[in-house]
């Protein structure tokens, strides 16, 4: 079980690094070009990986935490048993984590395919049931603990799924539209993917322990928030000129 456990994280890593050093590319490089398309597809694929795996160790954590990570000493029962909640309350962050990753970079494709014609589907529908499955439980559950990184997460996951839910019930109508949700999408995916390297691998070079390791969850998360509305703007702001300038050529 542990060797299942350890290579399953080995992939997670891998395919966590190959997000973030590949993420720059499909940002910075004009969209539609063969270069966005590629580098956005390396993300995808890499992103997908990144969503499993984790889903694959929320599961190793829920179903037989003290396989996973034994007791480091002797334990009663009673203490086994709390350290069991403990790590299954983790189970359910990680694969909040893991569909926030998931969904994020469907709904980025969805989106693609809805702007040339297409309409939301079923999976389209199962993403923000997921979200929303997900998010409001681990809301509720960090607020009776008082746990800032399940509230905030499971917020996340909430608000996230309502707006996704919103966009599939009623899809808004132009191609403006579908492109700044793709953009958003795939925005929040690389926060996802940001948020694991900086929580996962970086936080362990740094030794950082109580409050102060919570910064390595939430920062790149609130830079991903920051960095989606500074995006939506500009490209709104470059959509409205482009219609504009459609409108005075007719």
């Amino acid at each position: 079980m542990q060797l299942a456990y350890t290579i399953d994280l080995a992939i997670h890593a891998l395919a966590g690094l190959t997000a973030v050093a590949v993420l720059p590319v499909p940002l910075i490089a004009k969209k539609g070009r063969e270069v966005h398309r590629r580098a956005g597809w390396v993300f995808v694929v890499a992103m997908a990986i990144v969503a499993v795996t984790g889903l694959l160790l929320a599961l190793a954590w829920g179903l037989c935490p003290l396989l996973v990570k034994p007791p480091s000493a002797a334990a009663t029962p009673e203490e086994l048993a709390e350290l069991t909640r403990s790590y299954r309350r983790f189970a359910l962050f990680f694969a909040t984590v893991g569909v926030i990753s998931g969904t994020s970079i469907w709904q980025g494709i969805s989106a693609l395919r809805i702007k040339a014609g297409g309409r939301p589907g079923a999976l389209d529908h199962m993403a923000w049931v997921a979200m929303v499955a997900c998010g409001a439980p681990l809301l509720v559950m960090g607020a009776r603990a008082g746990a800032t990184l399940f509230i905030a997460f499971g917020a996340l996951a909430l608000v996230n799924g309502i707006a996704d839910a919103r966009f599939v019930l009623r899809p808004p109508q132009g191609r403006a539209a579908w492109i700044i949700r793709h953009i958003q999408s795939m925005i929040g995916g690389a926060t996802a993917a940001l948020t694991a390297f900086s929580a996962l691998t970086l936080r362990r070079y740094i030794d950082a322990e109580g409050s102060f390791s919570l910064l390595f969850w939430l920062v790149p998360v609130a830079l991903g928030v920051l960095g989606s509305v500074a995006w939506t703007r500009s490209w709104r702001r470059r959509l409205g000129a482009k219609r504009r300038a459609t409108q005075g050529r007719e």
